[in-house]
């Protein structure tokens, strides 16, 4: 560099420059090559020792510092990652509420008729009613071949129906204020086949007690709950930041947490769907395309302010 140029260095920016002094007051605004900042450069009009330039901070004109770049989210992933914590704490809600209102208590009454293969009353069937407090009582069928239980409580209920000549026939059933299963506990039919037939066991419930499907409620809210709140901590984070990482995570989650839930709520000795089939198969189509979609939407290009 000439010993007639000036190094300047940008204050701003930091970038360094050369400036060639020429004619004009002392002091003089220099547009930065890089930012384009006016640098004040104080030109030496004397002899040596002033071989340099000052900056005075005192001197700086008053501007708006330019806005820097700033990445947001598309706001697209935070409603679809609210929509998913609204509607899994919706259905936590639901369930929980459900659980609380099975243990109500309540009494049933139980009845049937005893038929034979072909369609006609069996008389002299013994019918007994078994609750899951281990409560037995009998009945004895007569022409009609009808049989009735009252004041049965809540819960699960084992009927157990024989006749010397045919084979027994067992029905497990369900009974709550929020459920019963088959829809009624009335009007049951029970077919006895002439022995030597085999034994026929009847599960018109998966829940063979009220503790099983109170437990099967509340773990599915609870993992509902913790979607949920996956789901709101990933909103803040997808707020704050400009990594897609965290609506992938909740996207993956949702799209995994139907999959525990079906595996608690349906019993694999039961032959019959249970309470919470078609609740969990919306809730799996929802979560698997709330998973898919904020997946898609976190792997896109973050937009520019």
């Amino acid at each position: 560099m000439s010993s007639d140029v000036l190094a300047v260095r940008c204050p701003h920016c930091g970038t360094n420059f050369g400036v060639l002094p020429g004619s004009g007051p002392a002091t003089q605004w220099i547009p930065c090559p890089q930012c384009r900042t006016p640098v004040p450069v104080v030109l030496p009009r004397d002899h040596p020792p002033l071989f340099s330039w000052e900056i005075y901070p005192g001197l700086y004109p008053s501007y708006i510092p330019p806005r820097p770049p700033r990445v947001r989210r598309r706001p697209a992933t935070i409603y679809v990652l609210l929509a998913s914590l609204v509607i899994c704490a919706g259905v936590a809600g639901a369930f929980g509420t459900i659980a609380v209102l099975a243990q109500q208590p309540s009494t049933y009454t139980v009845s049937g008729t005893v038929i034979a293969p072909n369609g006609s009353p069996l008389a002299g069937a013994q019918v007994e009613l078994t609750t899951e407090a281990n409560q037995s009582s009998s009945f004895t069928t007569g022409l009609a071949g009808t049989f009735s239980f009252t004041n049965v409580p809540v819960g699960g209920v084992l009927i157990n129906t024989t006749k010397p000549g045919y084979a027994y026939t067992a029905v497990y059933l369900f009974l709550s204020t929020v459920y019963v299963s088959g829809g009624s506990s009335t009007g049951i039919s029970l077919t006895l086949n002439p022995a030597p037939a085999n034994s026929t066991t009847i599960y018109v419930t998966p829940f063979p007690t009220l503790e099983s499907f109170v437990a099967d409620l509340g773990a599915a809210a609870g993992l509902l709950a913790l979607v949920a709140l996956v789901d709101g901590y990933a909103i803040l984070r997808t707020r704050r930041s400009s990594r897609p990482i965290f609506g992938v995570a909740a996207g993956f989650g949702s799209l995994l947490a139907p999959l525990p839930i079906a595996l608690l709520s349906v019993e694999v000795a039961a032959p019959v769907p249970s309470l919470m089939t078609i609740p969990i198969a919306v809730l799996g189509g929802f979560a698997a395309g709330i998973g898919l979609i904020e997946m898609a939407l976190a792997g896109q290009a973050s937009e520019t302010a």
